[in-house]
């Protein structure tokens, strides 16, 4: 429901809704509906299940409702009339709009009955007298007693009749009320405690001094065992006084804001009560009050704890910003006042890097912080070197290759290292302020180293890491760094070698190609072949084995379980793992990156820090570099087995590596890397020993790679 309320008084004309019941009646200027004299407040206009009522303020206010004086809540109809001291409020209510008017009370006119009363005759003046004739006089008498005998006839009738058709009515109300009525018709009889009354619907009234007026339907019917009623009698709300140090508190009673304090007059039901106190700042203050009721005033006083502590705040050194939730707030040192919870406090200074500091503020405490202290801000490095493709280590550690930007620690020395194969290495110091940015461009000088070819057919040409150079006879002079070369000449198979050229001394090269045209014998499988010019590879048979662990054997898996495997072909794998040096043939940007503070980047070290995909990769590109057709083929981003399958470079399959791990070469299987059990003995390989202690996370307790 939206109603409209329109109010008429002597401050004009308001329009108010719904939201703002209820309306209070009143002198005081916050009221909604205003007279100019009188009580602060008189009475209220609220609302109960869609229907207007009319409430006084206390019992003990002089109002009157349709000129019937009240001291409890009425029902409110269009038409009706409120009189309060010299004011009369006018009600007028049409589908969803209400229109209060109030008016000064008119005076009352009082008028006498027009007859005289007879007591005003004086006993010594004389009624006028009447000529009637005796008869007459007579007859007259008689019509009057016959009617008079029939009408006390009817009444005993009547009586007899509701003596017989009455039934008894039981009301009981606790506690006692001060006056207890039934109104309705036929009227009942009151015997004692008990009314008499005919079968029908009559309305109960009680009232008693501190409770609510009872005004409610009972029914007298047949059956006598119905006709008994108990009803308990509500208190009045006590009036409360809300007061809070400080003020401008909002109070919440049983979860509703009922206003800000100081907080007066306030009608609160009678029993327990939850209060919630709110106010900006300060901590909220939830109790269960106990109102007395009965129209009683009481008072009630809180005082709010403050929500917040003071925080000092400093730095080292002083005069740095601190920024809260994005806001400088000022520079330290410094003290805030800050409310309960967790802050992220950022302290930031030019030429200092930002510091970031977590503080969990509790409420109402003085705390003392650690002073803030700060570094200086790191130097840009700009890193270019030609030719590009340098490692760059900074203070012995790797961290990429040129073109590279690094931070450095600023004010602090750092030897700067460039190396590239082929190329001397250049070292340079250097030392930068804070938040300073430095563009290095140095040019490394090659180192040479030459070779000699002497090839059959002398005319045969050369192709230096695919591109031509020339006639394969002759000297070559090249940069130090692993090349591929292919002899090619017309009629004859063409012949690839991988060649690193020696600064200390020249290398002569003899080869001869083998004629197309010559008988091939059938292929047999050399033990060992070089993948791509790259990585060595052993050439393993096929085998039946065992796959997996029994249930007995220590260290086995839920999941794992023992089964027959049968390799049908020979197949090649790596002796060793790829090297750095080996993948960055493939792919010259990679770096396997640090741990520990250790480089794993040197040119010897196995690749890490590797992708799947860029494995798989790397396979396809070994086998383009022998002339095979690639293993994997891509897909939708993805890489799958070419099918048919290949001859190409691939991963081994979990078999293959079983045996090659734990078959090949062994009388019986092997459980660790090296014969023996565990812990392995004195130099039986290159294991995580004692020495990686710092470095790894799990190292054979007590075993060193070099004891002796």
């Amino acid at each position: 429901m939206s109603r409209t309320f329109e109010i008429y008084d002597s401050r004009g004309h308001r329009q108010l809704s719904d939201s703002d019941l209820p309306l209070r009646i009143g002198s005081n200027n916050d009221g909604q509906v205003y007279l100019d004299s009188g009580q602060e407040t008189e009475g209220f206009i609220g609302d109960s299940h869609g229907h207007l009522f009319f409430q006084p303020a206390t019992v003990f206010s002089p109002v009157f409702h349709n000129d019937r004086k009240i001291n409890a809540s009425v029902w409110i109809k269009s038409g009706d009339t409120s009189c309060i001291g010299p004011h009369l409020i006018h009600y007028s209510i049409s589908g969803d709009r209400v229109e209060i008017r109030v008016s000064p009370a008119a005076e009352r006119v009082i008028v006498p009955p027009e007859t005289p009363h007879p007591e005003t005759f004086s006993p010594k003046q004389k009624l006028p007298k009447i000529s009637v004739k005796e008869e007459e006089t007579k007859r007259r008498h008689r019509a009057k007693l016959l009617k008079l005998t029939g009408f006390l006839f009817l009444i005993l009738l009547v009586a007899a009749f509701f003596v017989l058709a009455a039934r008894p009515l039981a009301i009981t109300v606790s506690p006692e009320p001060d006056s207890i009525s039934v109104a309705g018709f036929p009227p009942v009889i009151k015997l004692g405690q008990r009314f008499l009354g005919l079968r029908g619907e009559y309305i109960l009234k009680t009232a008693k001094k501190g409770f609510k007026v009872l005004e409610t339907p009972v029914t007298i019917s047949s059956e006598k065992t119905a006709n008994n009623y108990t009803f308990i009698l509500e208190k009045l709300p006590g009036i409360v006084n809300f007061f809070t140090e400080p003020d401008n508190a909002e109070i919440f009673v049983n979860g509703n804001s009922v206003g800000m304090t100081p907080l007066h007059n306030e009608k609160i039901p009678a029993g327990e009560n939850s209060v919630r106190i709110a106010k900006d700042r300060y901590l909220d203050v939830e109790e269960i009050i106990m109102v007395k009721g009965l129209g009683f005033e009481q008072r009630f006083d809180f005082v709010l704890a403050p929500a917040w502590s003071a925080v000092p705040l400093t730095s080292e050194p002083a005069g740095a910003e601190v920024v809260i939730n994005g806001q400088v707030l000022g520079t330290t040192p410094l003290s805030l006042d800050l409310l309960k919870g967790t802050y992220l406090i950022v302290f930031q200074k030019e030429e200092y890097s930002p510091l970031e500091i977590e503080l969990m503020v509790p409420a109402g405490e003085n705390l003392s912080p650690e002073k803030a202290v700060l570094t200086p801000a790191p130097a840009t490095l700009e890193l270019t070197s030609t030719p590009a493709g340098a490692s760059v280590l900074v203070d012995s550690v790797f961290t990429g290759q040129t073109p590279v930007t690094i931070q450095l620690s600023s004010r602090e020395e750092h030897i700067i290292t460039l190396s590239l194969p082929g190329h001397e290495n250049l070292q340079q110091k250097i030392i930068l302020a804070p938040g300073e940015r430095e563009n290095l461009s140095p040019t490394l000088s090659p180192e040479y180293g030459t070779i000699f070819l002497s090839t059959d057919p002398p005319d045969a040409e050369l192709f230096i890491d695919g591109k031509h150079h020339g006639k394969a006879t002759g000297r070559v002079k090249l940069a130090l760094r692993q090349y591929t070369f292919e002899i090619r000449a017309k009629g004859y198979k063409t012949l690839a070698r991988t060649v690193s050229p020696r600064k200390e001394y020249s290398r002569q090269l003899e080869i001869r190609l083998e004629p197309e045209a010559a008988k091939e014998s059938l292929k047999v499988q050399s033990p060992q072949k070089t993948a791509g010019s790259g990585p060595e590879m052993i050439l393993l048979p096929p085998a039946s084995f065992a796959l997996g662990s029994s249930g007995r054997e220590p260290g086995r898996r839920a999941n794992e379980h023992l089964r027959q495997v049968k390799i049908n072909r020979p197949f090649y794998l790596s002796t060793k793992e790829v090297t750095n040096r080996e993948f960055r043939r493939f792919k010259p940007d990679h770096s396997s990156g640090v741990i520990a503070g250790f480089s794993l980047d040197g040119n010897q070290q196995p690749v890490v820090n590797v992708s799947w995909e860029d494995t798989v990769r790397y396979l396809n590109w070994l086998s383009q570099q022998d002339g095979l057709e690639p293993f994997y083929r891509e897909v939708n981003g993805r890489f799958i087995p070419a099918k048919p399958l290949t001859t190409g470079y691939r991963l081994p399959f979990e078999s293959e590596w079983a045996y090659a791990a734990r078959y090949a070469g062994n009388v019986k299987p092997v459980r660790y890397s090296w014969s023996g059990p565990f812990p392995p003995a004195k130099k039986s390989g290159n294991f995580a020993d004692e020495s990686s202690r710092g470095i790894l996370s799990i190292v054979i307790t007590g075993y060193v790679d070099c004891s002796r």
